[in-house]
């Protein structure tokens, strides 16, 4: 769950280089033109409370930050989420360095200083229901960190960012955690990197020379339109057979579709009013239009980019020979480099250099000694590490004995009457839940037809749960399955029962709850509990929060719900008399639930206060046997009800006073931190 409550002012939130702004009022530019209220920019350098602006004309304009305004204001949450992780969580870079050219020895008197590292999240952020951020940005300078998670599943796919981060002989921040980094990162070393290197910088210059291609091309079909126009009348057809009769395309069908293709560019930019090969011919017509076309297709290589791939192929070869990557480039090597940067290389030089290079890296591949993998055993305890420490940090904070929720008086609901409980063998349930050895289950409950009011002697059995994982299935590098589950026969004692069982860790099961799940909603309230006499603090303040965050959410799952049933009755079930008592048991619990913000998943009461008693008759039949039957001519009054029951779902949805969203989300979040504390607090 993403969604965290916090507060900035948008006069404090700093606006990064590259967001779009508008003047609040009237400025001069540095040359001296007044600049009116309300013309557009684009912030190109931030320090401290000044920043420049850029308009549309090319004028700088120095401003402070309350002279400024966003241009799309939707963009506003998301820049403040970022200033707010980023104040809140830098302090807990634990790593960092520079990066970049200035770490390569390549850096100009233009070049930024990147710094990138990696931080450790408290405790308390990642134990509750909101998902933390995995990275945290400086809202003006090039300054990025990874959560160490992050950082780690980068280092072991072999992320050349992340790698040239632990390599970087320029480090700003190492504590003891960071120490404990740098003297275990040759466990991201691995084969990966002839992919994470070499493979994607042979892909990037794939795609350079396809545009550089695909530029050719059209520079050839407007020099030609224009020597046609002078000439006479075009169409479409005819353009492309002159195209292919140049070479510049292989056939008429290629040549039309790069036709297509180049006025399509060409409006996407601006340069042309209207997609069409008429309008195309129209505008190459024009006095001067001819030069300005073809400039637009000009776009310089990036030679940025370009250089940096080289580097990456060199880096990969080194790494594939010697374990290291290559950081700092000196000598010939550097003097190529930069050469490349400025642009002093024709592109096809470039492209040549790429091919020598990805020779030499298939050789170093194919030599290699490098491990298939990466050492992910020594990953995984490097990630316990960090956390444990998160967690022995929060503990020496905080009083885990502290209640988790300001309690009022929450009686637990009573167990079901005995005549309605007796194919339940508690011995046998217990059992089962005692497979799972020492996994922390919160609630287990009987749902289903026990719960609902209709069981037989041979109904089957519908345990479902919530449990609590330990803080080392959590804190590791595997990502556990959120969900238990098992359907089949359970023999205990010379009993054999059907169990239809499933389990939800804690954070994934109040996830779904906020989102309107009565599911998760009905066995955290049910009133038939496995093992009654575990109903402690922790589960009755968990019921206190989940009545708290009762919603018009639940809506959806009854509707839907109330919906499947209806056709399966309709359907293959007809006759079915459980799929029938489904149908009113589902549609009954969800106007209750709307209209009094009570839940209530016991057939039985809801007949009387809804006054149905017919279907009390129905109750007793299935009693008598799990597969029970109903004949056509009885089922009739039933069926025609089924309209009825929507209708008054849906009307006591339009009147239902409960909120639209969840009202307490943060109680369950303060329960979730409790009970996580108190797990690492027992250990």
């Amino acid at each position: 769950m993403k969604s965290r409550r916090f507060h900035i002012d948008e006069a404090r939130i700093t606006l990064p280089k590259g967001t779009r702004v508008v003047l609040r009022v009237d400025l001069r530019a540095e040359d001296g033109t007044l600049c009116k209220a309300a013309t557009v920019g684009v912030v190109v350098e931030v320090a401290y409370e000044r920043y420049v602006v850029r308009t549309p004309a090319g004028r700088r304009v120095s401003c402070q930050r309350d002279q400024l305004a966003l241009q799309k204001h939707d963009q506003l949450p998301a820049l403040a989420e970022r200033q707010h992780d980023y104040e809140t969580l830098s302090s807990r870079v634990f790593f960092s360095a520079v990066v970049g050219s200035s770490a390569w020895g390549l850096s100009g008197p233009d070049s930024d200083r990147d710094v990138r590292g990696a931080f450790l999240l408290p405790f308390a952020a990642r134990a509750g229901l909101f998902e933390p951020p995995d990275e945290i940005r400086h809202p003006a300078r090039d300054e990025q960190y990874w959560e160490v998670q992050k950082l780690v599943y980068q280092g072991l796919r072999g992320d050349a960012g992340t790698l040239e981060l632990l390599w970087s002989p320029h480090v700003v921040v190492c504590d003891a955690l960071g120490e404990a980094l740098l003297a275990r990162r040759e466990m991201f070393i691995s084969q990966n990197v002839f992919g994470t290197f070499g493979r994607y910088a042979i892909s990037q210059f794939r795609k350079m020379r396809g545009a550089e291609k695909r530029r050719s091309v059209q520079r050839a079909i407007l020099e030609l339109l224009s020597e046609q126009r002078a000439e006479g009348a075009l169409d479409l057809s005819g353009a492309a057979r002159e195209v292919t009769a140049r070479g510049v395309c292989a056939d008429d069908a290629a040549a039309r579709e790069a036709i297509r293709d180049l006025y399509n560019s060409l409006f996407d930019r601006g340069l042309i009013a209207e997609r069409g090969f008429e309008v195309l011919v129209a505008r190459v017509g024009e006095a001067g239009a001819d030069e300005e076309l073809l400039a637009a297709l000009e776009g310089p290589p990036r030679w940025k980019n370009a250089y940096n791939l080289l580097r990456l192929l060199r880096s990969g070869i080194q790494l594939l020979e010697h374990g290291t990557p290559l950081i700092v480039v000196e000598g010939d090597a550097r003097d190529e480099l930069l050469a490349v940067k400025a642009g002093e290389w024709p592109l096809e030089r470039v492209l040549a250099r790429a091919d020598e290079l990805s020779v030499a890296l298939e050789a170093a591949f194919a030599r290699t000694t490098l491990p298939r993998e990466p050492d992910y055993e020594a990953a995984d305890a490097f990630l316990l590490r960090c956390r444990e420490h998160a967690a022995r940090e929060h503990l020496a904070q905080v009083s885990v004995a502290s209640p988790p929720l300001p309690l009022s008086p929450s009686p637990t609901p009573a167990p079901l009457a005995a005549e309605r409980r007796f194919a339940l063998p508690e011995a046998l349930l217990e059992a089962f839940l005692a497979r799972y050895g020492a996994l922390d289950f919160v609630v287990a409950s009987v749902v289903g037809s026990h719960s609902y009011g209709f069981p037989s002697r041979d109904s089957d059995v519908d345990l479902k749960a919530i449990h609590l994982l330990s803080a080392d299935a959590l804190l590791g590098l595997d990502t556990p399955d959120p969900t238990l589950s098992f359907l089949g026969d359970v023999e205990h004692a010379g009993e054999t029962v059907e169990i239809d069982f499933t389990s939800h860790e804690a954070r994934f099961a109040l996830e779904r709850l906020l989102r309107g799940d009565g599911n998760v909603l009905e066995r955290i309230l049910s009133p038939y509990l496995v093992c009654p006499s575990r109903v402690d603090a922790r589960l009755e303040s968990l019921r206190v929060a989940a009545k708290l965050n009762l919603s018009r959410r639940f809506y959806r799952h009854y509707r839907g719900f109330f919906t499947a049933m209806v056709k399966r009755y309709l359907g293959d079930e007809r006759g079915k008399l459980k799929t029938l008592l489904y149908v009113y048991r589902v549609a009954l619990t969800g106007i209750n639930l709307l209209e009094h913000g009570e839940l209530c998943g016991d057939i039985v009461p809801l007949l009387d206060r809804y006054a149905l008693p017919d279907v009390r008759a129905l109750l007793e039949r299935k009693a008598e046997a799990e597969l029970s039957r109903i004949d056509a001519a009885a089922d009739a009054p039933h069926v025609a009800r089924f309209s009825e029951l929507e209708a008054w779902l849906e009307r006591a949805y339009e009147r239902s006073t409960l909120p639209d969203e969840p009202a307490a989300p943060g109680a369950l979040d303060a329960w979730l931190r409790a009970a996580r504390r108190a797990q690492v607090a027992d250990r």
